[in-house]
């Protein structure tokens, strides 16, 4: 949950041309207002509406803040502003060092992402993110780091947050797993499943695997297991001090790479301590597993590896529907033959990281949720449910109802749960979409909702203050809801909850024993019985119809597999009545942060008090410029200053540059704003660069050149498709007012050779239609893409007026999507008056990059394929180098002059191939790297081309 940018040089820039801009706008919502609330150490810039859940927040970061100093040897204080939002419904956190500060979202982050330990939502996020906020703020004394900090202390929190994901996040995993009452993922079986099974597995988890991100290879989170436990590992040998010490070295020498600090704050050399815990890791688990057996034998309805199948349901005695997707399936709802394991989609669909849905009572069709953004990209998100007929077509069933895990009332009405806050509510969705309560219980969370098939009582699986277990619900004839403890256990928590057919039976997922297993609780007697002993993990259970086959979902080492076994309740063995113990939402201890004293009472936002001081100050400058083709020298040294400002919400950006040069000052102003929905900017700026002039005799010179002006852009994007497809439109309108002026730089009164002003404007439109990307999918596997761009000259004094079309179009085609090979069909169309007018890169075929294109129209056509040959998805730690896939390419390119001018031959057409390698250094740069030969068709010759 942290974010990253890129890490280029910090000293020195380049004056001329396009600057790198640290700082982006952050657009939200329109008519969404924002309070402030100042605590001793932190200031809570909130939603307005959710003061309560910002003073929770603060008081609870208070109460963890000098503890969390301590974990990351943070010796000074620090002040962090913290932003709460409430228009998103799929709820995350994470802290951004550009700029320096923390945002949550106050709608719980659902499924079994969160250890249902946690005392709430607020107690998961808040220490973890804090954690990674004091990791940022880290200051090590004397060295680069140091030396970033005195420039802007944002450098200095981006480079220690520059580490790999899974140091910062192993660190934050390990104290969220320290807090008191069991809380924290160290301890949650659900999140310890992926990795034991990794660690059993042919191909353990090497120390790269642990520290880097997964690009390519499920699962996704493997950097949050992987640096916890490695954390976890090297505390519990001996080694509480490492990650202090490999802090202190990364910052003061980030050169030498993170391998090298690594190595210094374990007094072990990387690859020999991978090794050794991944050998004591292994036999760790593999020892478990001996001592846990014999395990559950399985009939594998589907398995694949890659393949991620979720929440079975029976629709008869022969066919299930499960949510899907992987490594080529495209996420959605599939039928499988329980018999054979074929597998039908039926829709493509997105889903809520719960993956909760239900049939109908009639099995005729599926009620599903799914995360609707706002078409106008602010940020806004919102769960919506939808009634999805088995034969594909769907019907939209609520607005902006923040509703999720919808299911079948016993009156045919729609149950589900409803956003509010930290928690949720129970509500009921009304046939014209309206929404009205059922219930709702003081810091109660909702998990999910399952009525009985004849009706007369629901199970109602909950959240309170840590503990997560079944309650029955019935509801009153004046409508008030009743709910009474049914079942939890001592240790552990209840994940899932389904009925059979008849109503006699409730099977569940829960982990007493460390390990998630499926259980049945037999409703009239109340014996609760264990019907499976996995390996690593059993969820999900659907009873068929006819009560003869239990299927569930178990996990194997990438792949989260459907099976299915008889089920025999009277065979299994019977839980103790002492690891069982419901609980009462009344009869829960206290477990509240003291209260904090704050500065005041809330205040409004206001952007302008953060925009007055600069955030970030850097030298940049230029080299001279030499004599590189006996045209003359061009530009002398060039040196400055720059500064970058902008608010914690990021309303408000600004980048300014001025130096000297050739005996003047020079300069440049970047505004932009985030508060419209469309989104504006404005460049001001006098640069200077040198030019070829081809003179009146023949002659050509290197000379200066001016280019003043101001400049305004405005950018409109419109979403207008989201769910596993994604279409949209992007309209951009660039335009400029520039004075261009050549002089003699090298002689010291500068004498103007010639002057000329434009008035330009610069249309760009962009069109995407269903595109569509699998987990390996290198480049789209359908849909298509178009951009239109043109300049046009409105206005020029002196010059030729330069006016110019291009457009382009991109199809890709799922001939091959099974085996994620990419096939895209290009076509292209290009006018312009004159040479040099646009950045014809893209548009010349590979291999004519020297052709130059003069004035009239020109057509293109060509086709790409890029072939995967090996998902790596590993590196090295002392070397930065970490590499995600192996690939080879093949193209065909052609442009032909439909009307013009051209230098050298008309026909330009090249085929040929090479290889791509995907990869990253210093574990955040990702580079595409490709390397071939172009044949060219014209004159026979073959060209290296790297793209």
């Amino acid at each position: 949950m942290r974010r990253a940018a890129l890490l280029f040089t910090l000293f020195w820039g380049v004056v001329e041309g396009a600057h790198a801009q640290w700082y982006g706008v952050t657009y939200r919502p329109p008519g969404v207002h924002y309070r402030v609330l100042r605590s001793p150490h932190f200031e809570l810039i909130y939603q307005q509406g959710r003061e309560a859940e910002a003073r929770a927040a603060a008081a609870l970061l208070e109460a963890h803040y000098d503890s969390v100093r301590a974990l990351v040897g943070l010796r000074h204080d620090f002040r962090l502003p913290v932003i709460v939002n409430d228009y998103r419904d799929q709820g995350n956190g994470f802290v951004s060092a550009l700029p320096f500060r923390q945002e949550l979202d106050v709608a719980r982050l659902r499924g079994l992402a969160v250890a249902p330990t946690a005392y709430s939502w607020l107690h998961a996020v808040v220490p973890h993110e804090l954690v990674h906020a004091a990791h940022a703020e880290l200051n090590a004394g004397l060295g680069i780091g140091w030396g970033l900090r005195l420039l802007g202390p944002d450098w200095s929190r981006l480079l220690n947050l520059w580490a790999p994901a899974g140091f910062a996040e192993g660190v934050a995993v390990f104290y969220e797993s320290r807090i008191e009452g069991g809380a924290g993922r160290l301890h949650f079986p659900f999140f310890n499943m992926e990795f034991r099974a990794a660690m059993a597995s042919e191909r353990p988890w090497r120390l790269a695997q642990l520290l880097e991100a997964s690009t390519y290879t499920w699962p996704f989170d493997r950097h949050y297991n992987g640096g916890g436990h490695l954390y976890q590992y090297l505390v519990e040998n001996g080694k509480p001090d490492f990650f202090r010490r490999t802090t202190r070295w990364f910052h003061r020498m980030p050169l030498t790479g993170f391998g090298v600090a690594f190595w210094y704050g374990t007094r072990q050399f990387p690859a020999t301590l991978g090794r050794r815990f991944r050998r004591e890791a292994r036999a760790q688990v593999l020892a478990d597993l001996k001592r846990r057996a014999p395990f559950t034998e399985v009939q594998v309805v589907r398995s694949e590896r890659g393949l991620i199948l979720r929440r079975p349901y029976w629709l008869d005695n022969r066919t299930l529907v499960v949510y899907a997707f992987g490594y080529q399936e495209r996420p959605g709802y599939y039928r499988i033959d329980a018999s054979t394991g074929r597998m039908t989609r039926l829709r493509t669909f997105a889903t809520t990281e719960d993956y909760l849905y239900a049939p109908t009572a009639d099995r005729q069709a599926l009620l599903v949720a799914r995360y609707v953004p706002d078409p106008l990209l602010s940020g806004r998100l919102s769960a919506e449910v939808y009634r999805m007929d088995l034969n594909g077509k769907v019907q939209r069933l609520t607005r902006g109802g923040r509703v999720y895990a919808p299911v079948e009332a016993p009156d045919g009405s729609i149950w589900a749960l409803q956003n509010d806050g930290f928690y949720n509510r129970w509500v009921r969705i009304g046939a014209d979409g309206s929404i009205t309560p059922v219930a709702a219980f003081k810091e109660v969370f909702f998990v999910q909702l399952a009525p009985a098939p004849q009706g007369d009582r629901v199970a109602v699986l909950l959240n309170r203050h840590g503990r997560q277990g079944l309650f029955e619900a019935r509801i009153e004839s004046d409508g008030r809801v009743t709910l009474r403890p049914w079942l939890a256990f001592r240790q552990g928590a209840i994940y899932d909850v389904s009925w059979s057919a008849d109503g006699r039976w409730l099977l569940f997922t829960a982990d007493p024993d460390s390990v998630p297993n499926i259980y049945a609780l037999e409703v009239a007697s109340g014996r609760v019985r264990r019907l499976t002993n996995v390996a690593f993990g059993a969820l999900e259970p659907a009873l068929s119809p006819d009560g003869r086959h239990l299927a569930f979902i178990h996990y194997r080492h990438e792949r989260y597999e459907l099976v299915r076994i008889p089920f025999r309740p009277e065979a299994a063995p019977k839980v103790p009545s002492t690891e069982l113990a419901s609980f009462s939402l009344q009869a829960v201890a206290a477990h509240e942060a003291d209260p904090v004293a704050f500065d005041g009472p809330p205040r409004p936002y206001r952007a302008w008090r953060y925009l007055w001081r600069p955030r970030l100050t850097y030298l940049v400058g230029d080299l001279p410029q030499g004599d590189p083709d006996g045209y003359g020298e061009g530009l002398g040294w060039a040196l400055g200053l720059g500064l970058e400002g902008t608010d914690p919400l990021q309303r408000w950006v600004y980048m300014a540059h001025g130096f000297y040069r050739q005996d003047r000052l020079w300069g440049s102003l970047w505004l932009s704003y985030g508060g419209w929905s469309f989104r504006p900017g404005l460049f001001l700026y006098d640069l200077p660069s040198s030019a070829l002039v081809r003179f009146s005799d023949g002659a050509i010179r290197r000379v200066g050149r001016e280019r003043r002006g101001v400049a305004v852009s405005a950018n409109l994007p419109v979403l207008l498709e989201s769910n596993v497809y994604s279409s949209w439109l992007l309209l951009t309108l660039i335009g400029r007012s520039e004075q261009e002026r050549y002089f003699w730089h090298r002689q010291s009164d500068h004498p103007t050779l010639l002057r000329d002003t434009r008035q330009t404007v610069e249309p760009i439109v962009t069109v995407a239609y269903r595109l569509q990307q699998n987990l390996r999918d290198l480049m789209p596997n359908q849909g298509l893409s178009w951009t239109t761009r043109a300049l046009w000259d409105l206005r020029r004094t002196t010059l030729a007026r330069r006016e110019a079309y291009r457009s382009s179009l991109h199809v890709y085609l799922p001939l091959l999507a099974r085996y994620n090979v990419g096939l895209r069909l290009e076509a292209g169309l290009l006018w312009q008056n004159r040479g040099d007018v646009l950045d014809l890169t893209t548009f010349l075929p590979r291999g004519w990059e020297d052709a130059f294109l003069g004035h009239g129209t020109f057509g293109r056509l060509g086709t790409l394929a890029l072939v995967p040959v090996k998902f790596i998805d590993s590196g090295l730690v002392i070397l930065p180098l970490y590499v995600d896939a192996l690939y080879l390419y093949g193209f065909a390119e052609t442009v032909r002059i439909l009307d013009g001018e051209v230098i050298g031959p008309r026909d330009l057409s090249a085929m040929g191939g090479g290889a791509g390698v995907q990869f990253r250094l210093f574990s955040h740069l990702r580079l595409d790297l490709r390397a071939g030969m172009a044949y060219r068709l014209r004159d026979g010759k073959w060209q290296t081309v790297w793209r």
